[in-house]
């Protein structure tokens, strides 16, 4: 037969039963943050950066192999100060403009009036 799946509240029960009993330990201190659970698993995270692993990829890892759950950029950060990576940078308004401009007709391109024939131009697109 198979077995009932337990509601929230009796689990609750029965943990607290096994409190009463003393066979839960109960931990007193504070628990470890990511950076500190990071600190630890630095060596891991050294190789696999190393190997150009993404950071998103390493979370996976560290999930599967380690049990620890933490933000790509929480893993971020943690490289940028601990392993000393540079953060990639990132491209400005300024340097979007210059690319543009860079990848503008060429000067031998002629305007589009140069095209039409000197009746269909008005005087808005005569040039002086």
């Amino acid at each position: 037969m198979a077995k009932r799946k337990q509601s929230l509240r009796e689990r609750a029960e029965e943990f607290a039963r096994k409190v009463r009993e003393g066979k839960v330990e109960i931990v007193e201190g504070k628990t470890q943050t990511k950076y500190e659970l990071l600190e630890e698993l630095e060596p891991a995270i050294r190789a696999l950066r190393e190997k150009k692993i993404a950071y998103k990829q390493i979370v996976r890892i560290l999930q599967k192999e380690f049990g620890v759950k933490v933000a790509d950029s929480t893993l971020r950060a943690f490289c940028q100060r601990e392993l000393g990576e540079k953060p990639k940078r990132r491209k400005t308004k300024k340097t979007q403009d210059s690319l543009a401009e860079s990848s503008s007709l060429p000067s031998s391109e002629h305007h589009y009036l140069d095209e039409l024939p000197e009746d269909e131009l008005s005087e808005e697109d005569t040039v002086f």
